[in-house]
């Protein structure tokens, strides 16, 4: 019922009351409209960070500038909010790192304030190229979420960790997969040395 429709919108908005957010894969199509989504619809939290890899030539900042707010994707909310790029700004913290290096690549006073203040950890940076090599693709969609996760358990206020994975994580499996953890049909740790 519409009812029930906003009785859980809402209750997802008050979840979301002066929570800080660090959402991984900002610049990636998915976790763009996750941030989207959260801009647009909660705006209730007090913070987002968005972990940036720099790029050649690119500082993050200048990455959330022309990849993030001037994509189409908040154009809705750009429509919606007079004062959108204000708050935006005000709300959402780029910050420089990558999820191949330790601690994320973070600078580690940055690392400890957002230890100490995380509340929700998104993970949905990873890599859709699914003709990687082996090593790239386990770097960019294994290691690296073990590298969020290790990042997340030293998070004081955290109460949700949130990992965004690809489609073909079961594929050896055929019908209906449930949302278990499953034991894979080979030696894992073989496979890897």
């Amino acid at each position: 019922s519409t009812q029930s429709t906003w009785d859980h919108f809402n209750m997802i908005r008050k979840f979301y009351e002066d929570k800080v957010i660090f959402l991984t894969g900002a610049t990636g199509f998915l976790a763009k409209i996750v941030l989207e989504k959260l801009l647009r619809s909660v705006r209730t939290f007090k913070r987002i960070y968005i972990l940036i890899r720099p790029k050649a030539g690119q500082t993050p900042m200048a990455r959330f500038e022309s990849e993030l707010l001037k994509s189409r994707a908040f154009e809705k909310a750009k429509k919606e909010f007079p004062d959108w790029n204000e708050y935006v700004r005000r709300v959402v913290v780029p910050v420089s790192g990558d999820l191949t290096k330790e601690n994320l690549g973070i600078e580690e006073n940055v690392a400890k304030q957002m230890q100490n203040e995380v509340n929700v950890i998104i993970n949905s940076a990873a890599s859709v190229d699914f003709n990687n090599p082996l090593p790239f693709a386990l770097r960019d969609n294994f290691y690296s979420p073990l590298r969020v996760l290790s990042f997340a358990k030293n998070c004081k206020q955290l109460s949700i960790f949130v990992q965004v994975s690809t489609a073909y994580v079961n594929s050896y499996r055929e019908g209906y997969i449930e949302e278990t953890i499953s034991t894979p049909p080979f030696n894992l740790e073989a496979m890897l040395a």
